[in-house]
Order: structure tokens, then sequence, then C-alpha cells
């Protein structure tokens, strides 16, 4: 075809580096989700000064992807029972099915959000429980240490190369 492909080392230090720092990210947000509630995430984003239409959407997202999973679940199994992923074609047809009527379902339900929040005089605002816990001295010196020592791996790996 005419094409070459050349793989030179310094495009490969940059890949090496770009696939750890996306894995460190994800390995980040996922122990950050995986062991701090939601709600106290929710807290720490308002006493941060995030925006409150930033939080109150989260939080929103957050609630309506349990029950638009609960709904999927359900009618898949509905779907399953009636032999509905018997073969490759009932299949495909049973997942478009799930994916309009979830979709039907997701509308309603926000529709039926938003009447109820009006009805409620919704002024923008949601109410939110915020606990203030003091920060003891064995949390600050680790917090520390971990930010510091994150920063030396930072410095002494600036320059590192793989290949």
């Amino acid at each position: 075809l005419g094409y070459h492909l050349a793989i030179r080392s310094q495009g490969l230090n940059m890949a090496v580096l770009v696939i750890a720092r996306t894995l460190s990210g994800m390995c980040c947000m996922f122990f950050l989700a995986l062991s701090t509630p939601m709600v106290e995430l929710f807290s720490v984003l308002k006493s941060s000064r995030v925006p409150d239409v930033f939080i109150e959407l989260s939080m929103l997202i957050y609630r309506y992807i349990f029950v638009l999973l609960e709904v999927a679940v359900s009618i898949k199994f509905a779907q399953t029972v009636r032999l509905g992923y018997k073969d490759f074609l009932t299949s495909l047809h049973s997942t478009g099915m799930l994916a309009g009527t979830l979709f039907i379902r997701s509308w309603e339900q926000g529709e039926r959000l938003y009447i109820a929040m009006d009805s409620r005089c919704y002024d923008g605002k949601l109410a939110m429980f915020s606990s203030k816990k003091p920060v003891k001295a064995f949390e600050l010196v680790l917090t520390s240490f971990y930010v510091i020592s994150i920063i030396a791996i930072s410095f002494s790996t600036k320059n590192m190369s793989i290949v």
C-alpha cells in the first residue's frame, strides 16, 4: 500500500506516559468513588465553591442512574423470560427494544421529576445535608506525606525514559 509505520523512542515514551497518567487518574477516581459516600463528595464540592448547578445536576444524575439501571434490569429479565435472547437476531431486536423503552421511560421520569419539583416550588437549590467533621492530626500528617511523596516522585521521574 505504500504506507510505513515508524515507532520512535520518543513516541513510545510519550505513549507510556499518557497511558500511565490515564490509568493512575482512573485509579484515583475509582478509589475516591468506591471509598467515599456520595453525600460527602457533594458536601466537599459545595464547600469547595463548585457552582450549585453542577452539584445538583451531579446529584440528580447519580440518583437516576440507579433508577434507570433497575428499570433496565427488570425489562431485560422480562425479555429473557419471554425468550427474547434465544438467538442472535432476537437478541438484537430485544436489545433495541430495551434501549428504546429505557429512553422513553427516562424521558417520562424526567417529566415527572420536573412536575414534582415545580409543584414543590423548586427555586434552584436542593437541600443537602452537610456535616462538619474536624480534621484529625494523623489525617493531616498522612495527607501531607502523601502529597509530598507524589511531588517528589513527579520531580524525580520528570526526565525518565522507558526506552
